[in-house]
């Protein structure tokens, strides 16, 4: 479709039964010229089949099929195939909120910036419970020049994200897309991390557009993999490369506190097999690499704040053992 101004990317692998709610929310947006590339990305569910029923009633959509990629390679993919100067994504169980492509398209087409981000609702669901719900709202700020790393500053208190903005499809053909080593996570901040020191000139907006549902039925990232943290590791130690903590240390403490408690979440994991020795080794590296924590500006969450003060107290091996008795479910 030539006439699209954006190029919408959507991977999807097993999502049928989310997927039809994705799209609607996306296909009824007041701003109508915009293009969907659909890619299954090996589904083993009707996902294909709904995808080419959505194809059929709406030439918007765009539908490829390929064999088991993984996100990063469907994602680069969806770059490739797209037709339009403008890039934003979605995941295939989330939703696009009324106003979204117009309001994003707006922006970013009067500004000329590299990109321009929003803020997003998530929405933790176990089973068919919505267990609890947190707001991502950035300041509006605008970041130029040297000073555009200066945008992860929104997000001291949680992840950044892809699919809460708009892109140039320059920009993202600039950084050459998404890094295809990362297979079960840690890409969207990687690449993130890459518009933070290639891109001019961006935007962030306190608007909340996009739901972001994180289901932990669902979810791989609940079961433990070396190899995610190693990729956890390296993503989250780059941040305070490109903002140094002697420049901003707050946004060193915040960050550096979610790590912690990162690793402590992966080691609790029931098919985690690190031994207590090797988990407390780990704390103690991530230690003396330089990472310790400073200030005592306490979490608001109790159970966090002892973790952190853990943590700082160098009680490495109490830590892991906490670790090792929640994966053993005796706490």
């Amino acid at each position: 479709m030539n006439n699209s101004d954006i190029s919408i990317i959507l991977p999807v692998y097993n999502g049928e039964r989310y997927i039809e709610n994705t799209l609607n929310s996306i296909l009824s947006q007041s701003f109508d010229r915009f293009e969907i590339i659909a890619i299954d990305d090996g589904s083993r569910d009707r996902s294909r089949d709904i995808l080419k029923k959505y194809a059929q009633k709406d030439s918007r959509v765009r539908v490829y099929e390929q064999e088991n990629h993984g996100i990063s390679a469907t994602r680069n993919r969806g770059i490739q195939e797209s037709s339009a100067p403008y890039i934003m994504f979605c995941d295939h169980d989330d939703e696009y909120l009324p106003g979204y492509i117009e309001q994003a398209y707006k922006i970013i087409n009067e500004s000329n910036a590299d990109f321009v981000k929003f803020g997003c609702k998530e929405v933790y669901i176990d089973g068919a419970r919505i267990v609890r719900e947190h707001v991502e709202s950035p300041h509006d700020q605008t970041y130029c020049g040297a000073n555009v790393k200066e945008f992860l500053l929104e997000y001291q208190n949680d992840n950044e994200y892809i699919w809460d903005g708009i892109y140039t499809k320059k920009i993202l053909e600039l950084i050459n897309g998404f890094d295809e080593k990362y297979k079960s996570g840690c890409e969207d901040l990687a690449l993130i991390l890459d518009l933070a020191e290639k891109a001019k000139f961006c935007i962030c907006k306190p608007d909340i557009y996009y739901i972001h549902n994180i289901r932990n039925s669902f979810s791989t990232s609940r079961k433990y993999d070396e190899n995610v943290y190693c990729d956890v590791m390296e993503t989250w130690k780059r941040r305070f490369t490109i903002l140094s903590p002697n420049y901003y240390p707050k946004y060193e403490q915040s960050k550096l506190r979610m790590l912690v408690w990162s690793m402590c979440g992966m080691f609790s994991f029931s098919n985690c097999e690190l031994s207590v020795e090797q988990m407390s080794e780990r704390f103690k590296n991530l230690y003396e690499q330089g990472f310790c924590l400073h200030g005592s500006k306490a979490s608001s969450e109790k159970k966090k704040n002892i973790i952190y003060i853990l943590y700082q107290l160098r009680q490495f091996k109490l830590l892991s053992k906490i670790c090792f008795l929640k994966r053993k479910r005796i706490l």
